[in-house]
């Protein structure tokens, strides 16, 4: 950066140049003015912008169930399609390009959020004897895992929305018939529209919208691991 620093229209290093003073104290007033010049760079000097970062913490009301499924589902870490593996808040303008804020994230990688909210959804309902993560102590009868294929907002002309898409798959643990592991593969996909067309609203609608495909997902593995084991159930 450069200042031309001018008091009352004259530059004031010609200024002292041009006076009739010793060498040094010429040197003194330059010193001086080069003093100055530092102090009005660190005037003119911008702070950085600071990060402002967004989670998912939708207030938990999912699907409940009268019956416990005598099941015990592991949630496998999720995984995550290539633009979405990092903390950046991605937004498209059309159906090539993706861009993402500057001075405003994800607290983690939506892969990681998204697990964690289906973990938080599936122990509330309270419909299957455990639920747990991997490296918990306790053999698991259904392992359960996913994949983000979708977690960007949409600017669509007049609507801005959050785009979400989970895929997943519900494996039976056995070692006897590996053909009959699979119980289900499903691709959930959902829309909501922002409020607002800011980076607030943008989380606030990818919210609602997690809450909305994990109570589907909760809903179909219920049924899934029910009808798999005969059960009869409400």
């Amino acid at each position: 950066m450069r200042i031309n620093f001018k008091k009352n229209g004259l530059d004031i290093v010609k200024f002292i140049k041009s006076t009739k003073l010793g060498p040094f104290q010429k040197a003194g007033w330059l010193m001086l003015a080069g003093a100055f010049s530092l102090m009005g760079c660190s005037r003119l000097h911008h702070f950085p912008k600071p990060i402002i970062k967004y989670t998912i913490n939708y207030v938990a009301r999912p699907v409940s169930f009268k019956t416990r499924l005598p099941a015990v589902v592991k949630v496998e870490p999720f995984g995550s399609a290539p633009d979405f593996t990092s903390s950046h808040m991605i937004y498209a303008t059309n159906r090539l390009e993706r861009n993402f804020y500057v001075y405003h994230q994800w607290l983690s990688p939506p892969s990681q959020m998204v697990s964690s909210a289906l973990v938080k959804d599936l122990k509330t309902s309270q419909g299957f004897t455990a639920v747990t993560l991997p490296g918990v102590p306790i053999l698991a009868s259904h392992v359960l895992v996913g994949r983000v294929t979708d977690f960007f907002e949409k600017d669509d002309g007049a609507k801005w929305n959050a785009v979400l898409g989970i895929s997943i798959l519900l494996i039976k643990e056995s070692r006897v018939n590996v053909d009959k592991q699979i119980l289900l593969e499903k691709q959930y996909t959902t829309q909501v529209v922002c409020q607002e067309k800011n980076a607030f609203a943008f989380a606030d609608a990818m919210n609602t919208a997690v809450k909305s495909i994990s109570n589907q997902i909760i809903l179909d593995t219920y049924k899934t691991i029910a009808d798999q084991a005969n059960l009869a159930v409400d």
